[in-house]
């Protein structure tokens, strides 16, 4: 085996942890994501079993809440992206909740199965770069 080939694949295994880690912290945070819509989906659902008057915890920021009242529950205010918000009912609101929710899910499936094949490529070329003779 020529010199340049094994510096080739040294230098393809770098490329593919730096890939790794890159696919790792992406899916890290489709996790986080996807754990916030789900916290967001059960305040759904209680907003929609209450009777519209509670008392609640708004989040201003950092785990920082102030005490609120819950004047109505027939609107929600959904930022959809780019700044910009609708107003929506409860029910659809958890729709679309629901759907990002999914959306997520499955572009973390798939990322965790580009991981899986940079993984076996990693061992590959690390088994490959290990039987060299010295």
């Amino acid at each position: 085996m020529s010199q340049n080939n094994n510096v080739e694949k040294y230098q393809t295994m770098q490329e593919l942890q730096k890939q790794f880690q890159v696919l790792q912290q992406q899916i890290e945070t489709l996790e986080k994501q996807v754990s916030e819509l789900e916290t967001v989906k059960e305040s759904l659902s209680s907003i929609g079993k209450s009777e519209g008057k509670e008392e609640i915890l708004v989040p201003l920021g950092a785990g920082v809440f102030i005490k609120g009242d819950l004047k109505g529950k027939e609107k929600i205010v959904m930022n959809v992206g780019a700044n910009v918000v609708v107003e929506k009912n409860v029910e659809d609101a958890s729709k679309l909740v629901n759907e990002q929710i999914e959306k997520m899910t499955e572009i973390k499936g798939k990322l965790a199965e580009e991981v899986g094949e940079i993984s076996m490529n990693l061992q590959t070329l690390q088994m490959e770069l290990q039987n060299i003779p010295q």
